[in-house]
């Protein structure tokens, strides 16, 4: 409540300075007040308190990266059956900041990309756009300012699809990456997905790494 801290015992002059200068200061917030602070020392012998010296703490924030998860962690590989059409890669994954209300683009690409066959795609929706699906590099951009929980449900409606009658049955991996408005990218959210020639199921994606395996499977005729 008052930001005040004591000490109390029995202690010589040497063992008091050894312990106040051991006095420690952290900000716990992810979003902290960049007021300067002013910490004021006194000690008392028991009978008369000292003057009071002061040391100003200047505060700094840091831009801390969006987060982009899954609400599954690290899911099971998901079947990608040939001529299944569009599907949705990650329909549960989470966006949160901690000092951001709002992004600004999103890239979701593709490890293992194939030209010709894998089509990354997405609706513009919540004031966020379909900046272009790039066939040469197999990276989907989203751009536009919008809220968190816009970029999620969007990022939730991306689908993934292979076009090909004989699909190559590499897995590929997809990794969703969400900078801020300021200068914070978080890490690559990945999602594997594996080939054999029947299935359609895309992969999902959570930002530690987990990979998701997309197994793209040959129509048996």
């Amino acid at each position: 409540t008052t930001g005040v801290i004591t000490l109390r015992g029995f202690g010589t002059v040497p063992i008091w300075q050894a312990a106040l200068r051991t006095v420690t200061f952290e900000i716990l917030s992810d979003n902290p007040n960049t007021a300067t602070r002013t910490v004021s020392f006194e000690i008392s012998d028991g009978f008369v308190t000292s003057n009071s010296i002061s040391r100003n703490i200047t505060i700094t924030a840091v831009n801390d990266p969006p987060d982009v998860s899954t609400i599954t962690g690290t899911p099971t590989p998901l079947a990608y059956d040939e001529g299944d059409g569009a599907v949705f890669i990650d329909d549960q994954i989470e966006v949160a900041d901690p000092d951001d209300t709002d992004m600004e683009s999103a890239t979701i690409s593709l490890i293992n990309y194939i030209n010709g066959e894998d089509l990354l795609d997405f609706t513009n929706a919540f004031g966020i756009t379909n900046a272009g699906f790039n066939t040469t590099t197999g990276v989907l951009t989203l751009t536009g300012t919008s809220s968190l929980a816009n970029y999620q449900a969007a990022l939730r409606t991306v689908t993934y699809e292979n076009t090909s009658d004989t699909p190559d049955l590499t897995t590929r991996t997809a990794n969703f990456t969400a900078p801020t408005a300021a200068t914070g990218a978080c890490p690559a959210a990945t999602t594997s997905t594996s080939s054999t020639s029947t299935s359609s199921r895309p992969p999902r994606c959570g930002v530690r790494r987990p990979v998701v395996q997309l197994e793209v499977a040959r129509r048996r005729v």
